[in-house]
């Protein structure tokens, strides 16, 4: 039987952990199995994509990720453009400050998630590809704007409190609050109403904890949006404290849709929060892949 081989992209500023020390402790757990580590750290921006866009992904096994969610979806991006279209498992091993992705496969610990890498156990999931007016780009977890946007940009200030960062931001942010005009297209049907703000998961879960959209899945070929009408302050606030059940999707100030497809044309184009980064612009238009990475679950 061959020799497993994988290939890790580290991030050394992903997120508030010592990346170093997470190699420390996952190096001999790959020695243990008799698996060999390629180590690669990013030096730049989006030197993860241009890693795994180029890489002889044929020598390796699978290629894992050391960082947050930032760093995954740069891989994914990468992966997803190669001139080749080879496809190879990715471990997603958690070394940021949110990890809300994994949070929903119940992995939030760098040991756990490089079991399961070496375990082989794999899952096809889906990815949303999204067309902005000057560039294009995959999401396989995020896809915020309006408040969302702004809370994330704010809970960098906090980043030496990791645990509740995100929720800081968040009630900073209710108490500035602003409502946007926008068209959203969900699957065709159109939508004008004043609104909050618009979250676009692929997975349950956002920030630290929060079950933004408590149906989604990775492989259904859906995306779950969570649209947030007009409200007041106080409303908002008593919603935020239903978020970490997922019981705010109950609330009349809510539309929750799981769609193939979606379109955001706001009233003035603002920038987005991409898997947790701030990247992107509207107009948007996304439009869902099914099933288009395999990932070590």
């Amino acid at each position: 039987m061959a020799k497993k081989r994988f290939y890790l992209i580290a991030n050394p500023k992903g997120g508030s952990q010592n990346v170093q020390e997470i190699i420390d402790q996952i190096r001999p757990i790959f020695e243990a199995a008799d698996a060999e580590l390629m180590i690669h750290a990013t030096s730049w921006a989006k030197h993860a994509s241009e890693i795994a866009r180029n890489i002889n992904i044929g020598d390796y096994t699978g290629l894992c990720t050391l960082g947050g969610d930032g760093t995954a979806h740069e891989v994914i991006n990468g992966l997803l453009t190669r001139s080749d279209q080879q496809e190879i498992p990715l471990g997603i091993i958690p070394g940021g400050s949110g990890n809300s992705f994994l949070y929903g496969l119940g992995c939030r610990n760098p040991l756990d998630a490089v079991h399961r890498i070496l375990r082989g156990h794999t899952q096809k999931i889906d990815v949303a590809k999204m067309t902005m007016p000057t560039e294009e780009m995959y999401s396989f977890n995020i896809i915020g704007w309006g408040l969302v946007t702004a809370v994330n940009h704010t809970s960098e200030k906090f980043r030496w409190w990791p645990q509740q960062r995100y929720n800081l931001a968040t009630v900073i942010e209710l108490i500035r609050m602003k409502t946007l005009a926008t068209r959203l297209i969900v699957d065709g049907q159109e939508f004008n109403d004043p609104v909050s703000f618009l979250i676009a998961c692929n997975t349950p879960y956002t920030g630290v904890g929060m079950k933004m959209a408590p149906l989604a899945q990775l492989d259904d070929g859906k995306i779950d949006l969570v649209l947030v009408k007009e409200a007041s302050r106080l409303q908002m606030i008593n919603l935020f404290s239903q978020v970490f059940e997922g019981k705010h999707i109950d609330s009349e100030l809510v539309d929750y849709h799981q769609a193939e497809r979606f379109e955001l044309i706001p009233e003035t184009d603002n920038v987005l929060d991409v898997d947790g980064e701030i990247i992107g612009t509207t107009p948007l238009k996304v439009a869902m892949v099914p099933k288009a990475i395999s990932i070590y679950t």
